[in-house]
């Protein structure tokens, strides 16, 4: 079994931009949805559905807690940008806590779709604005701050929880994280492939 989330390779945590990290995770959560529309066994299909779970938990509140004050500062109309992300965000959450209790592939299926737009989104406009709004150095940085937070944030959807970034979501993060622990203590995990 494997609760923790799933540690950055020790090349992309030596290398990379903030901009390589999101989509490195981007690419990891569909590969994964990729091998579990391909799996048949259900065993193995349930520990995709968990570590899909986990994986989305962990990308989408390092986000909060790491990118998106940078968008509401350095980005034109910031503000309304990053809770538009935000509530793409919450949506996906509150869907994946439904789906942790019945597990209907349907709503996965739903989830997924809506998950490709927010993503799509990401990649083309996010992604390359922030690029050239960073220098190299801002850039590193909010690199480091992504590596030093992925590893203290909640590994379930938590919709109620803060998601304006800063203390308060580091602390709700860090509140939950021990909760997850235990509910992740009798679920199976699958290796999650990554790539810069």
């Amino acid at each position: 079994m494997q609760a923790a989330a799933t540690p950055l390779p020790s090349a992309l945590q030596a290398a990379g931009s903030i901009g390589n990290r999101i989509m490195s995770d981007h690419k990891a959560i569909f590969d994964l949805y990729d091998r579990y529309q391909a799996a048949t066994d259900p065993n193995l299909r349930e520990k995709i559905e968990n570590t899909i779970i986990r994986e989305i938990a962990v990308h989408s509140t390092v986000e909060e807690i790491v990118v998106y004050p940078v968008i509401e500062k350095n980005f034109e109309n910031g503000k309304a940008h990053a809770d538009k992300l935000r509530a793409e965000h919450l949506q996906v959450k509150k869907d994946f806590q439904n789906f942790d209790t019945n597990r209907e592939p349907t709503l996965l299926s739903k989830i997924i779709r809506e998950l490709r737009r927010h993503v799509d989104f990401e990649d083309q406009q996010e992604i390359p604005q922030l690029k050239a709004k960073l220098t190299t150095a801002e850039d590193q940085s909010l690199v480091t701050q992504w590596d030093k937070t992925r590893p203290t944030v909640p590994t379930r959807p938590h919709p109620l929880a803060p998601d304006h970034g800063g203390i308060t979501e580091a602390a709700a993060g860090m509140l939950a994280k021990p909760l997850d622990a235990i509910k992740n203590a009798t679920r199976e995990f699958v290796e999650v492939v990554r790539e810069e």
